[in-house]
């Protein structure tokens, strides 16, 4: 299971000289070869953050696509362990399916921390972390002009490296 920095996508990254660089595509062509262009990475574990290369294959967009929406069809259980049985299952469009108890627990955490039961009164929720993985937390928060926020620490630390780099050109 990837440790470091997630993408907003889910899955685990890294960067290389200002190049980001996905951990499972990493893994797998450091321990099993190249990924030939045109083909994608499957997770056959479902975890997006895995690097494990055991749980990677290689395989073409549709056919990864194809797999997933069959992996979850085949689901007994949701990701905290209930059952989908016809009574603990909700249905939307005949083809997705959610917890009832999952769901009843999000709107009782809702309901206790906003006051409210719909998704669409929630006050919009800003990320935790960084493109790089830094956590967005009072003290490390520069705020724009424009109301945008900004990691302290990948500031400082551009500003740092520009220094240096400018300083190496002095010399």
């Amino acid at each position: 299971m990837w440790q470091g920095a997630i993408s907003e996508n889910g899955y685990g990254k890294f960067s290389i000289r200002g190049k980001d660089i996905y951990a499972h595509r990493f893994s797998y062509e450091t321990f099993k070869g190249p990924i030939q262009e045109g083909y994608v990475i499957d997770h056959m574990c479902l975890v997006k953050s895995c690097c494990n290369p055991e749980h990677l294959d290689v395989t073409i967009q549709a056919e990864n696509v194809y797999r997933g929406i069959n992996r979850q069809k085949l689901k007994t259980r949701c990701k905290h362990g209930h059952l989908f049985s016809e009574e603990n299952t909700i249905r939307y469009n005949g083809e997705w399916r959610r917890c009832r108890t999952c769901e009843i627990l999000r709107s009782r955490r809702r309901i206790g921390i906003f006051g409210v039961d719909t998704f669409d009164r929630l006050p919009n929720r800003r990320p935790s972390f960084c493109k790089k993985g830094h956590q967005l937390i009072d003290g490390n928060v520069y705020k724009t002009k424009d109301g945008r926020r900004r990691c302290l620490i990948c500031i400082r630390l551009c500003n740092k490296r520009y220094k240096e780099k400018k300083k190496s050109k002095i010399i």
